[in-house]
């Protein structure tokens, strides 16, 4: 029991209650209770403490040291986060405060962190750094001054590539004036892969590359799981998670999208004409949007190839010595071959680039030159004479050479392909 005196005080703490309570509130069993509850932690705290007294050298005078002796024996209270979308909560034993903790899959797993309890007036969101280094390890955070605000906002996004993954990264939020913490552990693997786009209506495939058969893949959410090739993809774009076979909570690493594209072959031909009757041309061909190899393939106007190569890496290809005629240019790839057996003939181009037939030898005329000499060296007072070059056909301007010589300047009109022109021989011959 306790002593007389800090057994009065506690009387009188207990009456000045009752008379609180009766004076200001309407009789009614929920004050009975409350007074009741009341009474019972009061004289379950000094049986307690007076226990404890018993066996101590100094003795428990007051009600007030009572409790302050009891509330010793508690750890610290937790103080709630108000930070959303965390993998987990830890809390520090050392302040109370919970720790939010986000342990990111790979550089592509960017999270968005938002609050409970707003909209907030003010809000920073700041990186621990400068002297300090966070720990990811330890459950308590860092509440030193070595944070520097790095966006503000009622959300924030971690972008996953910049969190080095040897040691993570630590952040608080200042909300109102109000201080929450939260860390990021991020874990990496190789992430590469290759892919094949929807090319001439063949379907696009996506392959994972670098990993080993310890991985399983997913291409829609995590619903079904597989082995790193997804074939018979039609055009769009796609996300896939990987990670370890039979391995419970393990971290599922997702990939940046990736987008397999509708390409179809175009086809491009420039030619170079004959310039006279017996020469040849030449056809250029280009193709574009696709992947080589490329296989070129020069055809007559009914449909008969003329000329053709193997798979080359070659693009543009130029087909040279090109005789007289009328030409079709065909391009295949490994995935743009038609389906000949069924009708359907690989990609083919019948016109050059502004919209004419490729064909060599078409603008050409028969060429037809003649000379006038007026005078000649007979008389002793004759000192030069002149030929005249008279030419019709073929394709003006004309140039001319006498006995092997330079050539001499052109002349004629291409609108007529008619020329004249006149040379002065100095001296007599042939």
């Amino acid at each position: 029991m306790l002593p007389k005196k800090p057994r009065y005080t506690l009387y009188t703490l207990i009456l000045i209650a009752l008379s609180v309570v009766g004076s200001t509130a309407v009789a009614s069993s929920n004050v009975k209770i409350f007074f009741e509850e009341a009474v019972l932690v009061m004289e379950k705290i000094v049986h307690e403490t007076t226990s404890k007294n018993s066996s101590d050298s100094t003795p428990i005078n007051t009600l007030e040291e009572a409790v302050n002796s009891e509330s010793t024996d508690f750890s610290a209270p937790m103080f709630m986060t108000i930070i959303q979308g965390a993998d987990e909560e830890v809390g520090c034993s050392d302040n109370g405060f919970t720790v939010a903790r986000f342990n990111l899959c790979g550089d592509s797993d960017n999270r968005t962190v938002s609050l409970s309890g707003g909209p907030y007036g003010s809000v920073s969101w700041q990186l621990l750094g400068g002297s300090c280094s966070p720990d990811i390890n330890e459950d308590c955070p860092n509440t030193g001054t070595c944070y520097t605000q790095v966006a503000t906002g009622q959300t924030f996004n971690i972008n996953a590539a910049s969190v080095p993954s040897t040691v993570g990264a630590e952040y608080r939020v200042v909300a109102d004036g109000q201080i929450f913490y939260f860390k990021v552990k991020k874990s990496t693997i190789t992430q590469t892969f290759v892919k094949q786009d929807f090319i001439c209506g063949v379907p696009g495939r996506i392959q994972i590359t670098n990993l080993s058969s310890a991985y399983e893949f997913s291409i829609n959410g995590g619903i079904t799981w597989q082995t790193a090739i997804f074939p018979d993809l039609a055009p769009g774009t796609y996300n896939i998670l990987a990670r370890l076979r039979n391995t419970p909570n393990t971290c599922e690493y997702p990939y940046p999208p990736i987008t397999i594209d509708q390409e179809d072959i175009e086809i491009e031909a420039t030619f170079v004409d004959a310039q006279c009757s017996g020469d040849t041309g030449s056809i250029t061909v280009t193709a574009n949007n696709v992947p080589g190899p490329f296989k070129y393939t020069l055809l007559n106007s009914s449909g008969v190839a003329q000329e053709f190569t193997a798979f080359i890496p070659d693009n543009p290809y130029t087909f040279s010595a090109v005789g007289f005629g009328t030409y079709i240019v065909q391009v295949e790839t490994q995935q743009c071959q038609g389906d000949p057996l069924n009708g359907i003939d690989p990609p083919r181009q019948d016109q050059d680039t502004s919209g004419n037939p490729i064909t060599i030898g078409a603008g050409l005329s028969a060429l037809d030159a003649s000379t006038e000499v007026n005078s000649s060296f007979g008389c002793s007072t004759i000192s030069s004479v002149d030929i005249t070059l008279n030419v019709d056909g073929g394709s003006a301007p004309y140039t001319f050479t006498v006995n092997g010589g330079p050539v001499q300047p052109s002349f004629g009109s291409s609108a007529t392909n008619t020329g004249t022109t006149t040379y002065n021989v100095g001296s007599a011959g042939t």
